[in-house]
Formats: C-alpha cells, sequence, structure tokens
C-alpha cells in the first residue's frame, strides 16, 4: 500500500511540475522584427534578451524618434539584455539610448559602439579585435581606453594601462593602481601622473583641494559638481579646455588662468560656452577670461578687491572691505541674484547691490527712475516720512518715493511730484484743475491767497475758484483773478 501512496506521489508532483513548465512556456513568448537597413530582431520575452542581426551599420536616423524606426520599442519594458550579432560592424546612439538595460554583448565584428551605457556589465565577444571588459566596463582591446562604464556603478576601478578616459564620469569615487603610468587620484580626484591636469571631480564631494602642481583642467573635468560651494580654482593653473566646467554652479578663475580651448567659438552664436546655470566669476584684470567668455550672462567680472576675497576663501556671506560691504549668497555669487546684483531679499530685509561692482549700497539712490533710502545698514526704508536733502519723501511699502498723487497725512493733503518730492509753496494742476500748497507741503483751503500780485480764492476741497462769487462775496475771473 505504501508503494501506492509513493507511486501517487510521485505522479501528483510530476503534474505540478509539468503544469508549471506547461504555463512558463505558455507565458514566455517571443517577438520579431526589422530595422531599417536590413537588419532583424528577435525578443525571448522570458529572458528578456533581444538579439539584433544583421551585417554593416545601425544607422543614427538624426532627428527621427528611435520609436519609428526601431519596432522593438514597442516592447521597451520587457528588454533586459541586449545582443549584437556577428556581422554588425557599428552601433549608433539612437537604437537603445531610451531602453533600460541590464547588459550589452558585443559580437565579434564592432568596432564602433555609440549605444549608450548599460546599467550592469558590458560584455565582448573574445574575438572581438577592437573592444575588451574590465571591472564590467568597455574598453579598448589594449585597455589603453575607455569608452563606457555601467550607469549603476559608483566606483570605477581603472586599468593599469588605461591612458584615454572617454567614458562620461558621474562617478563617487575611482580606483586606480600605483603602476598606471597615466593617471593617480588626489583627494579623490582624478588627475595626471605628474598631477599637472585634472581630470575629473567625482559626484557628491563638497569641495576639494588642488595640488599645486596642477596647470590645466581638462574637458568635462568638472561637469559633476552639482551642489558644491562655488569652487576656487588657485592661482597657478593656466589653462581651461572646452566644455571644463558644464554643472550648475560657481567656478572662480585665478589671473594665471590666460589660456581658453578653443578661443575662435566665442563669437559663434551656435556654439555654448556655458550652460544656462554654469557661472565663471573672473577679475577685470583677466583680459584673457573677458576676451573669451565676451558677453555671455554667466561670465561676471568683478573687481580686484572682489576677486581677493574669493581667492582668499572669505567670499561667505556679508563681508566688508576697504570701506565696501559685499554680500555673497550659500553658491557662491556677489549680491545673490545668480550675480546680477540688484535688489536682494536677505534675511526678511531688501538690500540693494551695485549691477556692475556687486558694492552694498545705502543712503538715497536713484534706481530706475524711482527714489529709495537705504540705511545705515543698507536695508530698505519703507511705509514712512523721509526727509532728504532737505526735501520729504514718502515710502511705500515697497519702498519707492509715491508719485504723481495727492497723499493724506495727519489730516492734511500733500503732493508728491515726479521726482518722489513733497511739492511746497507752489502751484499744482491736477485734471485742469488748480491748487496750492504751502512752505509746509500742505494744501491751502477756504482762504485767499496772493500771488505773483494777484489774489485768488481756494474753496474748501482746495481748489481754484474761477468764474463765480467768492463764500465773502468777491467776483474771480476765469483766471481766478479776483476783479475790483
Amino acid at each position: 500500500m505504501k508503494k501506492v501512496w509513493r507511486h501517487l506521489l510521485v505522479v501528483f508532483v510530476m503534474c505540478i511540475v509539468s503544469s508549471f513548465c506547461f504555463v512558463t512556456t505558455a507565458a514566455a513568448e517571443t517577438y520579431s522584427g526589422t530595422i531599417e537597413g536590413g537588419f532583424t530582431w528577435t525578443l525571448d520575452s522570458g529572458t528578456g534578451v533581444l538579439t539584433i542581426s544583421g551585417e554593416g551599420t545601425i544607422g543614427d536616423y538624426i532627428g527621427i524618434s528611435p520609436y519609428d524606426y526601431y519596432t522593438f520599442s514597442d516592447y521597451a519594458k520587457l528588454i533586459k539584455h541586449v545582443v549584437f550579432s556577428d556581422g554588425i560592424t557599428e552601433v549608433s546612439m539612437e537604437p537603445m539610448t531610451h531602453l533600460e538595460v541590464q547588459t550589452f554583448t558585443l559580437g565579434k565584428d564592432i568596432h564602433e559602439f555609440r549605444g549608450g551605457s548599460c546599467h550592469e556589465k558590458f560584455i565582448v565577444d573574445a574575438r572581438n579585435p577592437y573592444f575588451a571588459v574590465y571591472d564590467n566596463s568597455l574598453y579598448s582591446k589594449n585597455f589603453d581606453t575607455l569608452y563606457m562604464v555601467p550607469y549603476g556603478k559608483e566606483v570605477w576601478k581603472l586599468h593599469d594601462n588605461l591612458k584615454d578616459l572617454e567614458a562620461g564620469r558621474p562617478v563617487l569615487a575611482y580606483e586606480i593602481s600605483p603602476s598606471n603610468q597615466t593617471y593617480t587620484v588626489y583627494d579623490d580626484v582624478l588627475y595626471s601622473k605628474d598631477l599637472v591636469t585634472l581630470y575629473s571631480v567625482p559626484s557628491r564631494k563638497q569641495g576639494f583641494k588642488f595640488p599645486e602642481e596642477t596647470r590645466v583642467i581638462e574637458s568635462g573635468a568638472l561637469s559633476n559638481t552639482y551642489g558644491m560651494p562655488a569652487i576656487i580654482i588657485p592661482e597657478g593653473v593656466t589653462t581651461w579646455k572646452d566644455g571644463a566646467f558644464s554643472d550648475p554652479g560657481v567656478a572662480v578663475l585665478p589671473n594665471s588662468m590666460v589660456e581658453f580651448e578653443p578661443p575662435e567659438v566665442v563669437s559663434h552664436e551656435d556654439v555654448t560656452i556655458l550652460q544656462r546655470d554654469t557661472f565663471v566669476i573672473f577679475s577685470t584684470e583677466n583680459k584673457a577670461a573677458a576676451e573669451f567668455f565676451g558677453d555671455i550672462p554667466q561670465a561676471i567680472s568683478v573687481s580686484p578687491e572682489l576677486h581677493q576675497l574669493y581667492a582668499s576663501g572669505k567670499a561667505k556671506g556679508w563681508q566688508t572691505v576697504n570701506g565696501h560691504t559685499y554680500y555673497f549668497d550659500a553658491s557662491g555669487f556677489p549680491g545673490g541674484n545668480w550675480g546680477r546684483g540688484g535688489w536682494q531679499e536677505i534675511e526678511g530685509y531688501w538690500y540693494y547691490f551695485d549691477p556692475d561692482t556687486y558694492i552694498l549700497q545705502t543712503g538715497f539712490q536713484r534706481i530706475n527712475g524711482k527714489a529709495y533710502y537705504l540705511g545705515t545698514t543698507g536695508a530698505r526704508e519703507h511705509d514712512k516720512w523721509k526727509l532728504i536733502n532737505g526735501d520729504w519723501y514718502y515710502l511705500n511699502s515697497y519702498g519707492a518715493g509715491v508719485v504723481k498723487i495727492w497723499l493724506k497725512s495727519g489730516g492734511k493733503w500733500y503732493f508728491m511730484q515726479a521726482d518722489g518730492s513733497m511739492a511746497k509753496s507752489r502751484w499744482v494742476e491736477w485734471y485742469h484743475k488748480w491748487y496750492y500748497v504751502g512752505s509746509d507741503g500742505a494744501m491751502y483751503a477756504n482762504r485767499w491767497i496772493k500771488s505773483s500780485g494777484k489774489w485768488y480764492y481756494l474753496g474748501a476741497d482746495g481748489m481754484m475758484y474761477t468764474n463765480r462769487y467768492t463764500p465773502d462775496g468777491y467776483w474771480v475771473n476765469a483766471d481766478g483773478v479776483w476783479v475790483p
């Protein structure tokens, strides 16, 4: 009886396994299609392997959406691994950059690969004479050039033979053997072996030290510095390679930096020397920098005095030098406001910094045609009368002197002129009617006044009488003059 039960149990288990295999097999489907240029593809949805076959170059199709050309894009979420079969010689950027691929496998004939990176590793056919893999990254066959590193790789272990770093640099740290003759690491930053050239600053660093030997900032060296305080490049560094700094932030250039590559592109409107949120600061004494960056808004030229504050590491918060007061925001911009100066709110108060010198302004100022008064600390005053150089102004809630308006204060009416100052001892024309204000600026009402030897009467609302009798029985003509 026991043997019978054992046989029944075995049969039952086999049925369960068979059913599972059947379901799995039924669930896994194979899709296929073609790509322009005579290429075909197949996708095993069970393994997520996309295999592309054919001969020659998989084209760029610049300007055309990859979704329109590569029909496997319809199954993008299923694709985990991509295999380029033997016969394919070149792969452009477009086919793969929109996919979340774990691995790329390159066949023996590929000699140029611009298919983007993957998230885990590259695999290369051992017969391929052009590429090889080290630490899951794509190298040239002799490991002297690093082309691509998987996206998820935060620490890059560099091959001892490496001489040319072409891969992008979203990296947290580098590992490199002392036997490498081209590169070395100093304060976690990648330099040339002799420390003369800075090649790459890892992401998320909050500052780093420059060795005294450094002279060159290589292209892309400062492309992972988002969130870092202002980068102060020390005196002695002479050369700025094209595209050296591309992340949002601030870099302060020394006066010794006089070589900029390539200088001929400065006048070309279609060439981007600095990205929109990437700023450089340099002294007005650095003529080479001024010539190279021209009038690019992100290039900020400052006085030698202000530049020295940066060089000394004191460009933080409020600073006073030679009687001039400056303010540096958390990103290192002088006067805040992305280095444009002007109005800046700091801890609930408004200040004004000269747009050219970034010096804090105080006292009476005319800004964009309006009158303001900035106190001894530079804070803008508001909602008050202010006596300035013998004239009275009324500063509104924004601190600007009100203009061309009657203002009631203390039960009396005052007229504020076009320049913001209060009118005194004069006639005021308002909507084709005439009024008069005395020496204290207050509007006259219910009284006679003598002006230029003639008498006029001002009613209860302050308006001058014309062509009528006054309350005390006298006639005034069309000009408001009393006619005896």
